[in-house]
C-alpha cells in the first residue's frame, strides 16, 4: 500500500527510539480446536497509528500533517483455548509489517465486517518493514483482562535494528466475533502500545 521509500524519514536515524501508538485489527479464528491441546489457527491484521516518537525522553516535533507514522501488519499463528472455547494464550509463527509515513489527517478503524481500515492517508511512503525474530512470541489474551505481552520483531530499513513491540489492550477493547455460543474471531481496537528501536 505504501510507495517506495523516496521522501525524508520522520524518524531518527541511527540511534534507538521509542513509539506510542494505538491499535485497530482484525484477528480471525480458524478450524475446529485440537483436541490434544485445544489450538485454533489464527490470522492478525491491522492498523498501528503512531501517536508519539520520543529520542532519549524528548518527543519528535514535526509540523501538523506532515511527518505522521502507521504500522500495518499481518500475522499468523496458533491461538489456544481454556476448557469452554474461550482465548488464553497466542503463540505467533509468523508477522509481517512495514512502517509508513504519510501526510494528511489519517482515519483509522473498522469496516462494518470487522476489517480495518485506513482513509485519509496522504502520500503513504514505505520507511521500514520488519518480520518476527526469535521463538518468545505470544500474547495472553483474556476477554476479561485483557492482552498483554511482548513482540520482537526486526526493523529493515535505512538503519537497520530490532522493535520491540509492548502490547497492552484492556478488556473493553476487545470486541468477541460470535458463532452461536463459539467465539470466531475478535476485533481490537485502542489500546496502549510501545515499541522500543535498538539499531543494530
Amino acid at each position: 500500500m505504501a510507495n517506495s521509500p523516496g521522501q525524508s524519514s520522520p524518524l531518527p536515524q541511527s540511534t534507538p527510539f521509542d513509539m506510542t501508538m494505538t491499535d485497530d485489527a482484525l484477528v480471525t479464528f480458524f478450524g475446529t480446536p485440537d483436541p490434544e491441546d485445544g489450538h485454533v489457527s489464527f490470522r492478525d491484521a491491522g492498523y498501528m497509528p503512531v501517536n508519539e516518537v520520543t529520542v532519549g525522553g524528548t518527543p519528535l516535533n514535526h509540523p501538523p500533517g506532515h511527518g505522521n507514522l502507521f504500522i500495518h501488519y499481518m500475522g499468523e499463528g496458533d491461538q489456544y483455548l481454556d476448557g469452554n472455547g474461550l482465548p488464553t494464550t497466542a503463540v505467533y509463527r509468523t508477522l509481517q509489517y512495514e512502517l509508513v509515513s504519510y501526510n494528511g489527517a489519517g482515519k483509522f478503524g473498522h469496516a462494518a465486517d470487522g476489517t480495518p481500515t485506513a482513509s485519509g492517508v496522504g502520500n503513504p511512503t514505505l520507511l521500514a518493514q520488519g518480520h518476527l525474530i526469535g521463538s518468545d512470541n505470544q500474547l495472553t489474551v483474556d476477554l476479561i483482562t485483557g492482552i498483554s505481552g511482548t513482540l520482537h520483531a526486526s526493523l529493515l530499513g535505512p538503519t537497520p535494528g530490532t522493535l520491540d513491540i509492548t502490547v497492552s489492550h484492556s478488556a473493553g477493547d476487545i470486541h468477541p466475533i460470535m458463532a452461536g455460543s463459539i467465539v470466531t474471531g475478535l476485533t481490537l481496537d485502542g489500546g496502549m502500545f510501545g515499541a522500543h528501536f535498538t539499531p543494530t
